[in-house]
């Protein structure tokens, strides 16, 4: 392993240096322009699933009173309590049809084996673990880059951006770096983009899509299980879970920029989607199983994939998650399915915020 790490330090000197630079500059920086420098790597908190505060044991008295307040408001506002019931129904239909297609799964060599493609598609990569260091290393770069230019760019400011705004500029181009990183490294391996997933088969995109759909399906029962399970052992013990970052955009910035709500939703159902699954299956899945096999790949990419997130609340409903989208991702050998399955994700989670918010009284778009 150290061997290894000199071998890639020797090879590897100018993106090594450039960190160095960077890491001192951005110090220098951080004494004196605050806004874009506190979260070094939001890129891959503000993406779905993760978090920075840390939980307040505190607040049980304060969720009381919230509930209270809740109650009295749907006793008082039909629209508030049709709101709420709007949401139990989106949640009740979809658990609903969630366990009959996890039972069809689990008993139905059929559909599993529908889910399987049509042939093998060949892989021309060489797939190395120094692939990964060297895309950890690239993605500190470009945090640290992205941070030192953004906070110049505010100095020349008459006004400097929000925290939350430049968090999402910083967010949106770092993934967008990330993406091109990934690519030359695959390229440099010998491989092409179809290799990570990046094809689309426009005579099978509408059965790629049903496929993503149908699994987030399946799985669904088993994350909201394991995710409700964890919520009741919260509440036992007076744990209050730290709030996802997209949570907190949407709750500062529901007066003072309702655009920048529209533009985080925007992100995290189609940027974040394809991000992440490009990453942790089309590259980190890849790598995994090269180098011990597929189960092992599925494993290890969704441990991964629930660390990144940085919520140790969330981690094992993640870590779910992850596995269900590899083996999707397996199954199919194209970045629609599981892209589509992360999608729709998202896209409900973020439903029933708003929802549970309009029908509580507090905003929303």
């Amino acid at each position: 392993m150290n061997a290894g790490v000199l071998c890639f330090v020797r090879e590897e000197k100018k993106f090594v240096v450039l960190c160095l630079v960077l890491s001192a500059l951005v110090g220098v920086l951080k004494l004196y322009v605050q806004p874009s420098l506190e979260k070094v790597s939001a890129s891959a908190q503000v993406l779905q699933d993760g978090t920075e505060e840390q939980g307040d044991s505190s607040a049980e008295p304060e969720t009381h009173d919230d509930l209270r307040v809740l109650q009295q408001r749907l006793k008082e506002d039909p629209r508030a309590a049709g709101l709420l019931a709007a949401a139990g129904t989106v949640f009740t239909v979809i658990f609903s049809l969630g366990l009959f297609v996890l039972g069809s799964w689990v008993f139905s060599s059929r559909l599993r084996q529908s889910w399987q493609q049509e042939g093998e598609s060949s892989d021309g990569t060489q797939w190395k673990i120094l692939m990964l260091v060297k895309a950890a290393v690239y993605f500190v770069c470009a945090s640290l880059a992205v941070n030192l230019l953004l906070a110049l760019f505010q100095l020349t400011l008459p006004e400097r951006l929000s925290e939350n705004s430049a968090l999402l500029v910083q967010t949106t181009v770092v993934d967008v770096l990330c993406l091109v990183f990934i690519l030359s490294l695959v390229r440099e391996a010998g491989g092409r983009a179809r290799d990570i997933g990046l094809r689309i088969r426009p005579q099978n995109l509408f059965k790629e899509a049903a496929v993503g759909v149908t699994a987030y399906l399946a799985i669904f029962p088993v994350f909201m299980g394991v995710l409700l399970a964890l919520a009741a052992a919260a509440q036992f013990f007076s744990y209050q879970p730290p709030a996802h970052p997209l949570v907190d955009i949407f709750i500062e910035e529901e007066q003072k920029n309702p655009g920048l709500i529209l533009y985080s939703v925007i992100l995290a159902t189609t940027v974040a989607p394809v991000l992440e699954e490009v990453f942790f299956r089309g590259f980190c899945y890849k790598i995994f199983k090269a180098r011990l096999g597929q189960r092992a790949g599925m494993f290890l990419s969704a441990m991964l994939f629930g660390l990144v997130h940085g919520n140790p609340f969330a981690f094992l409903p993640i870590f779910i998650l992850g596995l269900g989208l590899a083996y999707v991702y397996e199954k199919r050998g194209s970045m629609t399915a599981p892209v589509t399955l992360h999608l729709v994700h998202n896209s409900v989670f973020i439903l029933f915020f708003f929802l549970v918010q309009k029908a509580a009284g507090k905003g929303g778009p």
